[in-house]
This record gives C-alpha cells, structure tokens and sequence, in this order.
C-alpha cells in the first residue's frame, strides 16, 4: 500500500519456507511453499483467515503427495485449483477441505494459469521426459479442453532413430520426435496422448508402412496413415512386458520378415526375445536366456525324459534329455504355486501337496500326516497306506 510492505502473516508451521503461490479473497488467504529442485519433499498448502486487526490467522492445512509442487493457484467460488508438477490439476473443496486429482491433462507437469475469458491457460511444463504445451482448462466444470504440445523434440534424451521415406522418428525418454523431410519442420510428438504406452520410448524401428517402439510398458505398433497405434503385452504373447530393443531379419530362403524384440528382465520379466510376424503384428515365438523362471530351486524330479524343475517363479521348466534343450511347462494358472513336492512315473509329472516325497525299493511313496513321533506314507502306485514311526 501507500504505507509501504506490511507482515500480513508470519507463515509458522510451513513445510518449507519458499511460497511457491498465493491466492486470497476478502476473507481467506490460501499458500503453497516447497522446492521445486532437487530433493522437493512435496508442497504444503495452508488456508488461513484475515482477522479485524489486519493480521491472519492460520486455519488447516495439507501436504500434497509424494514430490509434487504446486506452481500456481486459483480460486474459482469455494474451489481452489491447483497446478502441480508432477501430479497434473489438483482441486481444494475449500467448504469440505477435500483434495481431489482432476485427469484429462496431456500430461502432468504443469506450470502457471493465465485467465482467459471465463476459462484457464494452463502451462505445461517442459520438464525432463514431457513436453512443453498449453492445455485450456474450464473451472466452472472442472475439465480439460483442447491442447497442444510445441511441435520439437520431446525430450534431450535420445535413444533412437529410424525413418520411411517422408518422416525422421526419433525415440526419446519423453515420446517420439518427428521430423518432415517434405516440410523441413518439426511434426506433433508421440507420446501418451496419441495412445502410447509410456512416454519412455527405449528403440523404434519403421518396418514395411508401420513405426514399431518398445517402451517398458509393451511393443507399441504405429500405423502412420491413421496417426494411430496399437500396444502388445505379456497377454498378447510378449516374453516379458518391458520391452528395450528392436531389430529385424528377412529370411533368404522365404523372404518372410521378423521382428526380434529384446526384453530387458525389468522387475518381474524375465531377460529375452520375442519375435513377431509384422504382416500379422503378433507374436510367433520367444526365447529366454535364463532358462528357469527362478534362482529358487522347490522340487525336482527325474526319468527317462530329461529332468523337472519348479521353482518360486512360473512356468514349470523340463529339460529334455534327448534334446538338450529347455521347455516349458504348466504355468501358475493351472497349478498352484510354490510347489514344494513333485514326481514322474515316466508317462506325467505329478504335483501334490504334500509335506514329502520317499522312495522304497524302487516304489514311490507320499509322505502325509506327519506328527512329532509318527508318518504314514502311502503307495503312489497300490494307493496302500503305510504306518510306520519316527
């Protein structure tokens, strides 16, 4: 004022002491404070009341979630918006003091919120693997309108490149790049918006008219005529859900072409490769490199086959004698998992749950029922129960 700065509030309590944001109406004043650099531990969001004196006084409240920061407010009525990085549009009931997320966003980095008309100019903030853009946003319904991301490269990592005859595809942690040999521009990036699974886009590969990209989340399929795409997983035969490179082989003798991708045994995957036919974009064949499914060894067994593996981990694993080769078996579906107890009388592998196995003179015997001072064992081919003492 005329008067000079006065302290309206002496902001105690705070998660940090940098406000990032304020808002105010004639009788309640909002905050938010927390870094947005390295090692951010989330925002607080205050609300206060001015008092008669002229000073305020703090009322409730929150700490947002995980590493998000809120970058701007607005309070629209009894609702307070917030633009947060990384965690999208978030809405404060400021009469039920319930924080909501709000979807619909092209990502969730945003930045500042300009008023235009009766609506918002939402940022959307160039940040690591997303993007720069601008997205309108209508408090009065509480959604997303149009948007659009600045056409460039949408991220400074890349991973990698390929090309058709018109277009440079560029993969990178934040999407797809495009470049326009026809136009000598930048063309719209790929990225979750368009339907890809991840934004982190770890090889891309143009085979025939279609762009294939392995992302940690599947094989996303690109058909540049529709601007349209599809996404393969483990459910569609995929050796393991994250998938890291691409290559592809024609066949001398047919002419026939397949696509290897590489799995990275991200997680739970197991490292390895699928190949998939691209005139019929699925999965033909796979193959591991660590052929059991676990270091964790539960049960053997053995006959003139080869040898019978189970582990912690699924599918039953066989190694065929004659071979020399690994095969696999019954998945976890159909039996249930860990098996701690398994023979084969030469024609199956049998699976109980039972506490042990023996064998008797070349006979098969189920160990049950098993006390500090007693067992029973019983035949596995008479089906004759057997007592006997510890």
């Amino acid at each position: 004022s005329s008067n000079g700065m006065q302290t309206v509030v002496d902001l105690p309590g705070l998660v940090s002491g940098q406000v990032t944001s304020m808002v105010a109406n004639a009788t309640h004043i909002w905050a938010t404070t927390g870094s947005s650099g390295q090692g951010a531990s989330g925002t607080g969001l205050l609300q206060g009341t001015f008092m008669p004196n002229g000073t305020g006084e703090w009322e409730f409240g929150w700490t947002l979630p995980g590493n998000t920061v809120a970058g701007d407010l607005h309070l629209q009525g009894t609702d307070l918006f917030i633009a947060t990085n990384p965690g999208g549009m978030l809405k404060l009931d400021t009469l039920t003091r319930l924080i909501s997320p709000l979807g619909g966003s092209l990502h969730g980095k945003l930045d500042t919120m300009h008023v235009y008309n009766t609506q918002l100019v939402v940022g959307l903030a160039g940040d690591g693997g997303s993007p720069p853009g601008v997205q309108m946003f209508n408090p009065l319904t509480s959604q997303f309108g149009n948007g659009r991301l600045i056409a460039g490269l949408p991220s400074n990592v890349v991973n990698g490149f390929t090309d058709t005859s018109d277009v440079l595809y560029i993969a990178t942690n934040g999407g797809i790049g495009r470049w326009n040999y026809t136009t000598d521009d930048w063309m719209d990036s790929i990225t979750v918006s368009n339907g890809l699974p991840n934004d982190v886009v770890e090889d891309v590969y143009a085979v025939g008219s279609d762009v294939y990209m392995a992302t940690p989340s599947g094989l996303f399929i690109w058909d540049p005529s529709t601007q349209t795409g599809s996404t393969l997983t483990t459910g569609d035969g995929l050796m393991g859900q994250s998938a890291w490179g691409l290559t592809v082989a024609n066949s001398p003798s047919t002419g026939t072409t397949t696509v290897f991708v590489s799995h990275d045994g991200r997680g739970s995957d197991r490292p390895g490769v699928s190949l998939v036919d691209p005139s019929t974009q699925q999965v033909v064949s796979t193959h591991r490199f660590d052929q059991l499914p676990s270091n964790t060894v539960t049960a053997l067994a053995a006959d003139w086959w080869g040898i019978h593996i189970a582990t912690e981990g699924w599918p039953l694993t066989h190694w065929n004698v004659s071979s020399g080769d690994f095969e696999d078996g019954v998945g976890f579906f159909q039996t249930q998992y860990p098996i701690h107890s398994m023979y084969s009388n030469g024609d199956e592998v049998r699976i109980t749950e039972v506490v042990g196995m023996t064998q008797l003179n070349q006979n098969r015997y189920t160990i049950a029922n098993v006390t500090t001072n007693t067992f029973e064992i019983q035949s596995q081919v008479t089906g004759v129960n057997v007592n006997g003492s510890a």
